[in-house]
């Protein structure tokens, strides 16, 4: 359904199946059914007759910011729901709740964090698998019951659901990358040990890093800079405290290691010399204001010019008095991506400085989600309901509303065809958006495979780069939750086209 009226938009998620089965009727795996009193879709495995989804209830509800569907389970044996911290890979259906929606927070039970994956696995009685894909980029929630059932709530959109009937939990996973994509091919170097902390003084302090890692001789293959080697935290603008970086590099990729960098998509408003803002304005990239030519300003890391930070301030005053104003890239825009790809070009190159240029074999993208340290903007949200909906998903600091550490929900973005979106519909698919535009850029300037880790994912991130857990700690209880985190990015060999079912709602 796209209703433009009460503005439900579809966005253009790249899936890998047609919308409507290819085979016949008679060799179909499943059969569906329709209620209408209440509403509902039944599906039924054929060779089994076991129910794999069941949405004939009386709690469909479809209005402009509220959507709910609830669906009969086959079994209680259910797995999945992402991006949010889970003690085991078996869900409890004790009637648990969990939000989704990308958001800078670090792992924490039931805190949504930095991506969305409404996905999840089912096993029936008889051991047969099945996964089930809600596409969907709004805020949502789902509810665990142990009827068995679940409850998914989202506050827009449309219910676009995918259907992969296994009947393996191999093969699950399988159709299912399938479905949204295979997992991208690393070069061969990304699959060896790499090394970055957030907090490095200057390039000496690197480079006696790589001599006592080889004195030591610890396996080391790619080493990384956070954002202590940019000027003030500046895209693109490398630090005087980091000047010998360039040189650094060249000589570890000349003893066959490599080197990659962060950047954020938050760009710096205050400078007076600084052509990635110019340039990004002069093409129009950011995000704006509804009906306004304004850009949308938040703060992220970078400081403003020419004043001396006071670390010894908490972290919201400093927030206020040191960091500079910062515009938000809409990386739908076409624009968007040919701006993106110029200053990673540049960031490369250097063509004002070639002894200060950077030979990154790779790209990590952060803050992506987006991130904000003030809540929507420098001086508020102007759409009070968008912002705070009559129903707020079941996320962390739901009292907060939705901008709460990320910019405005009424911001307009706009789809290369000129179509605007609120922030609000497509708040989710920021990384995702951003994704793709970096590895086609890497890829163009650097002539090799190359690798992009990004923190902010959705269903299909993964066919162009890979993902990291965030910022975790440094304690013993972290390595086991990381052990189901990253069961996230097994790779699968390719099966012939599966059967699958789609249905919209």
């Amino acid at each position: 359904i796209d209703d433009y009226a009460n503005k439900r938009y579809e966005v253009p998620v790249p899936l890998n199946l047609p919308s409507t089965p290819t085979s016949s009727i008679e060799r179909r795996l499943y059969d569906v059914s329709v209620q209408t009193k209440p509403f509902g879709i039944q599906i039924r495995r054929r060779n089994t007759g076991a129910v794999i989804w069941d949405s004939q209830l009386p709690t469909f509800t479809f209005s402009d910011m509220f959507i709910q569907i609830s669906t009969r389970l086959p079994s209680s044996y259910l797995y999945g729901f992402g991006e949010t911290e889970h003690t085991q890979y078996h869900r409890d259906l004790n009637w648990h709740t969990w939000g989704m929606f990308s958001r800078d927070q670090p792992p924490g039970y039931k805190l949504n964090t930095y991506g969305v994956q409404p996905f999840y696995m089912g096993l029936e009685e008889d051991g047969n698998a099945h996964g089930v894909l809600l596409l969907n980029s709004n805020a949502m929630d789902v509810t665990f019951q142990p009827t068995p059932a679940l409850t998914y709530r989202t506050i827009g959109g449309i219910l676009d659901f995918y259907v992969v009937f296994g009947p393996t939990p191999e093969a699950v996973v399988q159709q299912y990358t399938e479905l949204v994509g295979r997992p991208v091919m690393p070069p061969y170097w990304a699959l060896g040990f790499q090394l970055c902390r957030y907090g490095y003084e200057n390039d000496s302090e690197i480079a006696q890093l790589v001599e006592d890692m080889k004195a030591a001789r610890i396996p080391y293959d790619v080493q990384y800079t956070d954002i202590d080697y940019l000027e003030r935290q500046l895209d693109f603008k490398l630090s005087p405290r980091f000047s010998g970086l360039p040189e650094l590099i060249n000589k570890i990729r000349a003893e066959g290691m490599r080197y990659i960098p962060i950047l954020d998509p938050a760009i710096s408003a205050n400078e007076t010399d600084y052509l990635a803002f110019t340039r990004g304005r002069e093409k129009d990239v950011f995000i704006k204001w509804p009906s306004s030519e304004d850009i949308i300003l938040g703060k992220v890391w970078p400081d403003f010019p020419n004043i001396a930070v006071n670390d010894s301030v908490d972290w919201d005053t400093g927030v206020e008095l040191f960091r500079a104003y910062a515009a938000f890239p809409d990386f739908f825009r076409n624009s968007t991506v040919e701006w993106w790809s110029t200053e990673l070009q540049e960031l490369y190159e250097n063509p004002h400085n070639a002894s200060l240029s950077l030979k990154y074999d790779g790209i990590w993208i952060d803050m992506n989600e987006p991130a904000s340290f003030v809540h929507g903007a420098v001086w508020g949200c102007r759409d009070q309901e968008l912002n705070n909906p009559p129903y707020m998903p079941q996320l962390g600091w739901r009292e907060l509303g939705l901008a709460y550490k990320t910019i405005c929900m009424e911001g307009v973005q706009i789809l290369a065809d000129g179509t605007e979106l609120r922030h609000y519909d497509v708040h989710n698919l920021y990384g995702w958006a951003q994704t793709k535009p970096t590895l086609d850029a890497l890829r163009s300037i650097t002539k090799e495979r190359g690798i992009v880790i990004t923190r902010s994912t959705y269903p299909s991130s993964g066919q162009w780069a890979g993902h990291w857990l965030g910022d975790n700690t440094a304690a013993w209880d972290q390595m086991t939750k990381s052990i189901i985190g990253e069961s996230m990015e097994r790779r699968e060999p390719a099966l012939p086209s599966p059967e699958s079912t789609h249905f919209h709602t």
